[in-house]
């Protein structure tokens, strides 16, 4: 994904988040844990792809995963102490 100005995400629920951390996942190889995902994320805003304009983004991307999971393209694998998340 390339845009000339970054796309602003203002809300957990505004579906460009969704697609951002989607878009994430397939960049990690489908298989990360949700740092490893905001690390991405933290990432596309240093490169000016993105811009997140709420507070607390990092704890909210969580409450995003779980939608996404809810809707049926996420799964994940524990392993110890960490869940790895694939797009299915």
């Amino acid at each position: 994904m390339s845009t000339n100005s970054p796309i602003i995400i203002t809300s957990k629920n505004q579906k460009e988040l969704k697609e951002w951390m989607i878009y994430a996942l397939k960049e990690l190889n489908n298989y990360a844990t949700m740092d490893q995902i905001s690390d991405k994320l933290e990432e596309y805003i240093s490169l000016n792809l993105i811009h997140i304009n709420f507070s607390r983004w990092q704890y909210h991307i969580g409450w995003t995963k779980e939608e996404i999971k809810g809707l049926g393209f996420l799964s994940y694998k524990q392993v110890g102490n960490f869940y790895y998340w694939s797009i299915i």
